[in-house]
C-alpha cells in the first residue's frame, strides 16, 4: 500500500484547480470531492500552497474556502 504524501495532495489539489480555476470549497470539500483523501492532510497541503500564493483562502461563516489564485491561472 502507498501513502499519500502532502506533496502528492497539494499536487492533486492543484491539478484539479488547474482544470476548474473557478473552483472553491472547504478542506472537507476538497478532501471528499476533489482529492479523496484524508482531511488533516488536505489541510496540511493547502496551508502550505496558501503559504505559497499558490492559493486564496477566504473566511467563511461557517469554514475557510479555498480557491486558486488569479495569478496562477491557466487562461
Amino acid at each position: 500500500m502507498t501513502q499519500t504524501t502532502r506533496s502528492d495532495i497539494a499536487e492533486r489539489i492543484l491539478h484539479y484547480l488547474r482544470c476548474y480555476p473557478r473552483a472553491m470549497d472547504s478542506v472537507e470539500g476538497i478532501a471528499r470531492w476533489w482529492v479523496k483523501a484524508d482531511a488533516l492532510l488536505v489541510g496540511q497541503a493547502l496551508d502550505e500552497l496558501t503559504e505559497l500564493k499558490v492559493v486564496g483562502k477566504r473566511k467563511g461563516i461557517s469554514h475557510d474556502l479555498y480557491f486558486l489564485e488569479d495569478g496562477h491561472r491557466l487562461s
